[in-house]
């Protein structure tokens, strides 16, 4: 284990993480939410607003995650806005929500938890720290115990930024997202 529970992140309080389109995409890729909920959600603020910028349009009409997901991406390259350093640690708080609400196994959980840990630059802890005993295989009782706390911790820690999503002041507070 590289940090305690007790230094994890506050998401809340960095600046990347604030950022509407990192906030959609850390949903999207935990499963939080999915892309009728991006419809449903970006038809809403189109209703709202005189003229729409084209990547609200383009969410709207996305049929599959891959293709919201590429909208996402692409607005964050227009924006130069970049994931930020605790993109990970939100994309796991987000999980743990994901997990919490049912919305996926115990088993999807820990897999995607160890993808996140493969694939990005978290220092929380190593892949090696997740398991109790590897052999036991994909279950909750045998996630580390301070590997759940930490993942409790983030999970805790993004409920703001998600909640922010379903803010009904968010078209004012992020009108220039919105508008051409």
């Amino acid at each position: 284990m590289r940090l305690p529970a007790a230094a994890v992140p506050n998401l809340d309080q960095n600046s990347n993480m604030q950022s509407l389109f990192v906030i959609l995409l850390a949903g999207l890729e935990s499963g939080l939410v999915d892309p009728r909920f991006l419809r449903d959600w970006s038809e809403r603020i189109i209703a709202r607003t005189d003229c729409p910028q084209d990547w609200l349009i383009k969410l709207t009409v996305s049929a599959s995650e891959e293709e919201a997901r590429d909208v996402l991406f692409e607005r964050l390259r227009e924006t130069d806005e970049g994931l930020g350093v605790h993109y990970d640690e939100l994309l796991l708080g987000f999980l743990f929500l994901a997990h919490e609400r049912r919305l996926m196994t115990s088993e999807r959980f820990i897999l995607n938890v160890f993808d996140v840990f493969d694939a990005g630059d978290t220092i929380l802890f190593t892949p090696e720290d997740i398991l109790k005993e590897a052999s036991v295989g994909y279950v909750i009782s045998n996630v580390n115990t301070e590997v759940l706390q930490v993942l409790e911790q983030l999970g805790e820690a993004s409920v703001p930024l998600f909640d922010s999503l379903h803010d009904s002041g968010i078209y004012e507070k992020k009108r220039e997202y919105f508008e051409q």
